[in-house]
């Protein structure tokens, strides 16, 4: 494999990692789900809306429950926004229940099973709206009762099942009351027969009924949570001063005697549970009472006989927990406590904790399937009141519905139309809303952001390596001919400042009739000079040319300076002679201490020059004994900094092409507590 192919594999090697990380990394942080409100409506607090798709042709009917105050009430049903049905009825519905709507005679079309309550009675009735006809009307059920003369009940669908194999669905509910202790009984009604079978009289609450075939003869059984409020005397029969464990039969006759679970105050929730492949019933008790009573949950079977029970924990803080089966298949229960606390419970009746979800109430929980998946989505109320939360199934990615208010009544129901995706409708006291619900862009598309996101990054690298190539052959062009141009700037600074000394001795010689010593100073300047004009195009030169050229600059000085100092030159035998430096740099050095030293002295200046080889560097030192830096700054003469200024800069142009950092430092002679001269100390790595 060449080069190229593996730069090449590389790269859509480092393109594939990085979208993936990429990606990954945007899906984690990113919402999975989101919802947006559509509208909202005020409905003047006499209105319930909910929809449903009543003929089953993928689109959903518009339900709305009308409230008048002159004790009148009337259900529209809207087909693509058109009255296709309303009834008027006396009285008012009774709507803080999912209204039960089912397809109950088996005609293909819903039906739609509505209470009213006239006066002291409450009716049933069922009609089939895309018909037009009421199926059945004003079914009496039962007689109401007033506490400081309102009305206080609640009713519990059950659902609807074929139990007697009639082609005809029989529909189940019970009614129960607060304060006031009737009535409180379960309901089946017989559409066929156009019967009514009502449980025994009991002073029991049957809450939130259940249908399910405990003994797996066929036959489907009837129970439901209940709880020990203390409304009613010991002397009234299945009193509410204990919680039971009531199971009906279709007829709403008690499969087995009752049997006892609690005492007042308390509650127990009841749900069916597959427990070794047999049918049974799954208790949760707690209490709330004063007493020291510890609560429990227990297996009871098909009989009422308790199977096994378990204490909980005062750790588990269960109280009022709500038992849930998140599949319906009620082969594993969940148990939801006020704490948010999610327990998934096992066969030997131990919890496990599945999510926490603290921000939600145990009140108001709803399952519907909001986004057409197939599975039900938890829709929870939030502690404040304020928002639903959407969790789902296995209650990760919640989402946030806002809202005003959230008391009395909630209806959900979805809205279902080909053009569009399904919507959340949630009709409360005062407004009616609907929300759309759906992945997040980024979720719904993640393919096409991962692809995006892949080729951006095979770009990028692309572009990356080309302008890393680009930029490295620019460098190796451009650096050198850069630094070159700025040295040689900078030495046409050094070189012009030399000549314009020699040339002025050479003027002042002239002067004064100094034949010999014109001749001499000429002819070491024409060397020079000669010397200057082959350098001209060198940026660094070896050390043995800049020292040659330093001698005749020295001669020249010393002759001009009339013998008032001399020099030593001193090269160890160790240093090798052909080292590149940068060119003037001794110069400029040698020029300072002759210029600022040794031209203040009467006589005996002296000058060192020295080159020794140490630790892998060369180290070189020029000495003089002039009258030092300060002496120096008092004759008007010391440097402005411009030369060192200029070295500076020589020397880091040399490090930015050779990866060579020469060094230097000046020090100041003391001898017996006086300027004794300079010495500047410079430091080269070989």
């Amino acid at each position: 494999m060449s080069k190229i192919d593996k730069i090449v594999i590389n790269r859509y090697f480092i393109s594939l990692i990085s979208a993936i990380f990429i990606s990954t990394v945007i899906l984690l942080i990113s919402d999975k789900y989101t919802a947006s409100l559509i509208s909202k409506e005020y409905n003047a607090g006499n209105l319930a809306r909910f929809y449903h798709d009543l003929d089953h042709d993928k689109k959903s009917e518009k339900i709305e429950l009308h409230h008048y105050r002159e004790g009148k009430a009337s259900i529209l049903v809207y087909q693509n926004e058109r009255i296709i049905m309303q009834q008027d009825f006396n009285g008012n519905f009774k709507t803080h229940f999912e209204p039960v709507i089912d397809d109950f005679d088996n005609d293909g079309i819903d039906e739609i099973f509505l209470f009213t309550q006239f006066k002291d009675s409450l009716f049933l009735s069922c009609i089939d709206a895309i018909s037009n006809k009421n199926e059945f009307s004003k079914i009496p059920l039962c007689k109401l009762y007033t506490l400081n003369e309102t009305y206080a009940y609640t009713i519990s669908p059950a659902g609807m099942h074929d139990v007697n194999g009639d082609g005809v669905k029989e529909f189940f509910f019970s009614i129960r009351t607060g304060y006031i202790t009737r009535p409180r009984n379960m309901f089946a009604y017989y559409p066929a027969e156009d019967r009514l079978y009502i449980s025994p009289e009991s002073c029991a609450h049957i809450i939130d009924p259940f249908i399910f075939d405990l003994d797996e003869d066929g036959i489907p059984e009837f129970f439901g949570r209940n709880q020990a409020t203390g409304n009613c005397g010991y002397e009234r029969e299945y009193t509410d001063m204990y919680s039971w464990l009531m199971v009906f039969t279709p007829e709403m006759e008690f499969k087995f005697p009752p049997v006892i679970v609690g005492k007042y105050p308390s509650n127990t929730e009841f749900i069916p549970y597959n427990h070794n492949d047999k049918n049974c019933i799954l208790a949760f008790h707690w209490y709330e009472g004063t007493e020291d009573i510890i609560d429990y949950i227990a297996l009871f079977d098909s009989n009422g006989d308790k199977i096994t029970s378990r204490e909980i924990p005062s750790d588990k803080n269960c109280k009022r927990g709500l038992l849930f089966a998140p599949d319906n298949s009620y082969n594993s229960i969940f148990l939801f406590t006020p704490a948010g606390v999610i327990y998934s419970i096992r066969e030997n009746l131990e919890f496990e904790i599945k999510a926490k979800i603290s921000e939600v109430t145990r009140c108001g929980t709803f399952r519907i399937d909001v986004d057409g998946d197939l599975e039900k989505e938890y829709i929870f109320t939030s502690k404040s009141r304020q928002e639903l939360i959407i969790y789902r199934s296995n209650f990760s990615n919640p989402v946030y519905l806002d809202f005003s208010e959230l008391f009395g009544t909630i209806i959900i129901s979805m809205i279902e139309d080909e053009s569009a995706s399904l919507r959340i409708s949630i009709s409360t006291d005062m407004y009616n809303y609907i929300y759309s619900y759906s992945k997040t862009i980024v979720y719904k598309y993640w393919y096409l952001l991962s692809i995006f996101i892949y080729l951006f990054a095979m770009l990028a690298i692309f572009l990356f390596h080309k302008i890393r190539e680009f930029r490295n052959i620019k460098i190796l062009h451009t650096r050198k001919q850069l630094v070159e141009l700025q040295l040689k700037s900078i030495q046409n600074q050094i070189d012009p400042h030399f000549t314009f000394n020699l040339l002025q001795s050479f003027g002042s010689l002239i002067t004064e009739n100094d034949t010999e010593r014109a001749n001499y100073l000429f002819n070491k300047y024409a060397g020079m000079l000669k010397t200057t004009v082959l350098n001209s195009d060198k940026t660094f030169v070896p050390l043995h040319e800049e020292l040659d050229f330093l001698i005749s600059y020295l001669d020249l000085e010393k002759f001009r300076q009339r013998d008032r100092f001399s020099y030593n030159i001193n090269i160890s035998d160790e240093i090798d002679t052909k080292l590149q430096i940068p060119k003037m740099l001794l110069h400029t050095f040698v020029e300072n201490a002759i210029k600022h030293g040794l031209r203040h002295l009467e006589s005996n200046g002296k000058l060192e020059i020295d080159a020794i080889r140490q630790n892998g560097t060369i180290i070189l030192n020029i000495t003089d004994n002039g009258v030092g830096r300060q002496k120096a700054s008092e004759y008007g003469t010391f440097s402005t900094g411009k030369g060192l200024g200029i070295v500076d800069q020589i020397l880091e142009l040399y490090y930015v092409l050779f990866k060579i950092r020469i060094q230097y430092k000046i020090i100041d002679i003391i001898n017996k507590g006086k300027p004794g001269g300079t010495r500047i100390n410079i430091t080269i790595p070989v």
